[in-house]
């Protein structure tokens, strides 16, 4: 039995992403996965089920560090339509895409317009999401305080993507050696990671530039 089919089988996996849910299990967010989406997309019947797959599209490519994609695909979704289930995951994902994107004041437009989803429960997310809200507010010691408290929970393997944001808001208050400690340790697997990649090389050369 391959690992998708275990998984599919452990987790009690239906309907119609019971497939691509499986392939990613196993293979990651690799462009296969996001070909599945895609051409599962027009088979697709219900309303709910469109728009839970094209906010699947869209964090795929969040994942994937192809950012400006997936902005584009974001601003497609009407969140009411989708599962209630899925809406406070994309709606906190959303606003990451938007703060890597470095459009806060669109991230605060957005955050405004979903703060009900995302703020609907205590997650890791939404304590990005807040610290993300206090760094576009211009209180970067309160996001930088969330921020270390994120990071000293999460797991680094996961996609929250807190690492960036902590060194990104560290900048802010000059907190080069710091920065430059967590970027040593965790900066290596956004790697081949498209627009994600080039954003911690520049993150990286700030570093530089503040440390000499």
């Amino acid at each position: 039995m391959s690992i998708s089919e275990k998984v599919k089988g452990f987790l009690g996996l239906s309907g119609p992403f019971s497939k691509t849910a499986a392939y990613l299990a196993e293979h990651g967010y690799n462009a296969r996965y996001m070909q599945m989406l895609e051409e599962l997309l027009p088979t697709l019947k219900s309303k709910r089920d469109t728009e839970d797959c094209k906010a699947l599209i869209a964090q795929g490519y969040l994942f994937r560090g192809e950012l400006k994609k997936a902005e584009e695909h974001f601003t497609g979704v009407d969140i009411s339509l989708m599962s209630r289930e899925s809406r406070p995951a994309f709606a906190n994902n959303y606003v990451l895409c938007l703060f890597l994107l470095k459009k806060e004041g669109q991230m605060l437009k957005t955050f405004g317009e979903n703060e009900s989803y995302i703020l609907q429960d205590d997650t890791l997310l939404r304590r990005r999401s807040i610290a993300l809200r206090e760094f576009a507010n211009g209180d970067y010691e309160a996001a930088v305080t969330v921020l270390v408290k994120l990071m000293s929970e999460a797991d680094s393997r996961a996609t929250l993507m807190a690492d960036i944001c902590l060194v990104r808001t560290m900048l802010r208050l000059d907190m080069y050696r710091q920065a430059d400690e967590i970027a040593h340790r965790q900066f290596d697997r956004y790697k081949g990671k498209f627009e994600l990649t080039a954003l911690v090389a520049s993150l990286e050369n700030s570093i530089r530039k503040g440390l000499r």
